[in-house]
């Protein structure tokens, strides 16, 4: 089962990147980064560390502060439940120096949460072409129980692999492509077995996996668009169709 969760970005995170008549958030532009001193940084470095504190529920945001304790959403690496399916997860970002800087990121003294995380950068000519970027991925998983991964890539690795532990995938960059954006996605759809050698006995280590986007505008609309494309039935409402297609997930 996938399941999609989507989050509206605080006020004074998404208002660093917020475009056009419906001030609609755009992930390209709140990850941008630029070469410094012979790498890369974010262009808007201290929102992507608010926005670092907010996947682990530490940031609060002045439309939380109203809300009763209950009614807390719950974040990707601070619930609990959510925490046992993303030991692996692979993370959509913009562009080659966007994942760059965010691996330079993730292992500043200050995050010292993902430090338990090996970081994999899937991205640019070091990483090797096509599927070479795939071997060392999984050796960093291993068997996947006593690792935890954070695989970070801007196109390598979101078509024809198959990565049994990836649990959840991180949306970061704009998809005008409905076909591009799920095909990312069914990489984290990938059955995980134990005893997968006997049929019989196969014991499944993940039902669950999870899509997390930040700009719920876009996602809702990519939904609808590749609903319609997939479903060629034209007795069938738009509504229909996205019901079809979210049953599936």
């Amino acid at each position: 089962q996938i399941v999609m969760m989507t989050y509206v970005m605080p006020n004074e995170i998404r208002k660093i990147a917020e475009e056009g008549e419906v001030n609609e958030f755009n992930l390209n532009e709140f990850f941008r980064a630029e070469e410094v001193d012979d790498s890369f940084q974010f262009v808007h470095k201290n929102a992507v560390q608010k926005w670092l504190s907010l996947i682990r529920g530490q940031y609060i945001s002045e439309q939380e502060t109203s809300l009763p304790a209950n009614k807390k959403p719950p974040f990707p690496y601070e619930d609990a439940y959510l925490l046992t399916y993303l030991k692996h997860t692979l993370w959509f970002l913009p562009n080659v120096a966007s994942c760059v800087a965010m691996k330079n990121l993730l292992e500043e003294k200050a995050n010292v949460f993902f430090h338990d995380f090996e970081i994999n950068l899937a991205a640019g000519s070091q990483a090797g072409i096509g599927l070479d970027a795939l071997p060392p991925v999984l050796n960093s998983i291993g068997d996947g129980f006593s690792t935890k991964t954070i695989t970070l890539t801007c196109m390598k690795l979101t078509t024809g692999v198959t990565v049994p532990q990836w649990g959840g995938i991180f949306m970061l960059r704009n998809c005008s492509s409905p076909e591009t954006y799920f095909q990312a996605a069914f990489r984290v759809q990938s059955p995980w077995y134990l005893n997968e050698t006997n049929s019989k006995n196969k014991e499944v280590l993940k039902n669950k996996c999870y899509i997390f986007d930040f700009a719920p505008i876009r996602a809702l609309r990519l939904i609808e668009n590749y609903s319609t494309r997939l479903s060629l039935n034209d007795s069938e409402t738009v509504i229909e169709k996205v019901q079809e297609f979210l049953n599936f997930l």
